[in-house]
């Protein structure tokens, strides 16, 4: 990174905690009623892995990395009750950079203490679609929702989020439901702070279609529309649909479309059994639009250590997933698991330790095996 970006970044951050100086991050600095109010949150991610991938090497580096997977700070100004503005830049990656993640004002059309939501988002935020990828990346369990640094772009979240329909992109959302659904948290409150028996959420969405901090191409936009429902109190379950836009070649009328179905058991870091199973369907982001396939499950089981142990908790996990870049030809498709622990120091920060290997159904293929560690911490 040069000098002069350097010196942007720490002048910023330098002067972020000048101008708060009481505060405690993570925690608001006005009072209840006194506006604007900011929060600040942030997180710090290291990450190492030992990998056989040399075979691959022209594409996926060395065998062994040390690198700063995610450093963030997360910075929310509440303008009113109503009304709130994220701004999440992050230093992330190898070589490492520094980019804005989200960038986006939340207008709550709803009554704050209503039992149903009507929120409106606008900026740069994540595609509703794909769960594990909605997920806050403070607390994965498997460290990563793909491959990861040292393995090929060949997972299902790799596939599709090539082309397009998972991350971030540039548009406006709409959301309705109550505050019940885990994939629509926080946007209202319950009445009395009772919780629905049946929490639901939808989400209709448009976006440029050119992904992150870019700008609109081809006069058109991507679509999207997703919905969750809670069948029991620990089995949430959901579906989506994005149409997709961009420019193939010469062809900007190019779309192409992608179906989701999941579910999830249970709560991420509550004590007990924890499961999200995800399956995608559709089509990739080439001129002859084959059609994708991806299933991917990932577990993990949460047990709480006594009072004055050495760590808050342990975790064990796993994940395995399917991506196939062309149903219709035989041997393109991989596999990739995961197995290892997760121990808790503190409820948050993690030292996640995994045994990974990434096959191939192509005959003579290496596989890649070897372990990836991570620390997370965040606040």
């Amino acid at each position: 990174m040069r000098p002069g970006t350097w010196a942007r970044w720490i002048g910023f951050g330098v002067a972020a905690f000048v101008a708060v100086p009481s505060t405690a991050l993570g925690q608001e600095i006005r009072g209840e009623n006194e506006f604007p109010r900011i929060r600040i949150q942030g997180r710090m991610q290291p990450q190492f892995y030992l990998l056989d991938n040399e075979p691959y090497a022209g594409a996926v580096g060395p065998t062994n990395q040390l690198f700063l997977r995610r450093a963030r700070f997360r910075f929310r100004v509440y303008l009113q009750d109503n009304l709130s503005v994220m701004l999440n830049p992050s230093f992330e990656g190898s070589p490492a950079t520094v980019r804005i993640q989200d960038a986006y004002v939340d207008i709550r059309l709803s009554k704050r203490d209503a039992g149903t939501y009507i929120l409106l988002r606008t900026g740069q935020f994540k595609t509703r679609f794909g769960r594990y990828e909605n997920k806050s990346s403070t607390n994965l369990p498997s460290l990563e929702r793909g491959g990861g640094e040292g393995q090929l772009d060949a997972a299902s979240n790799d596939l599709f989020k090539d082309a397009g329909f998972l991350g971030r992109d540039v548009g406006i959302a709409a959301f309705f439901g109550n505050t019940a659904s885990p994939a629509h948290w926080g946007f209202g409150k319950t009445p009395n702070g009772e919780t629905p028996k049946h929490g639901w959420g939808v989400a209709v969405s448009m976006f440029n279609g050119q992904g992150a901090s870019a700008a609109d191409v081809n006069n058109k936009k991507s679509y999207g529309a997703r919905g969750t429902y809670r069948l029991l109190p620990q089995l949430d379950v959901g579906a989506a649909v994005l149409l997709h836009d961009g420019i193939v070649g010469t062809d900007s009328s190019f779309t192409n479309i992608a179906y989701g179905l999941e579910a999830e058991w249970g709560e991420l870091a509550a004590p007990g059994l924890w499961l999200t199973l995800e399956t995608m369907y559709g089509q990739a982001f080439t001129a002859a639009q084959p059609w994708m396939f991806g299933v991917s499950l990932i577990g993990a089981y949460h047990i709480r250590l006594k009072e004055g142990s050495t760590f808050w908790a342990i975790e064990p996990a796993a994940q395995i997933d399917m991506g196939d870049p062309d149903t219709d030809a035989s041997g393109d498709g991989s596999w990739l698991f995961r197995i290892g622990a997760n121990a808790y120091l503190t409820p948050k920060t993690q030292i996640r330790l995994m045994l990974e290997n990434q096959s191939f159904k192509a005959d003579g293929l290496p596989s890649i095996l070897g372990v990836r560690m991570g620390i997370t911490v965040s606040w």
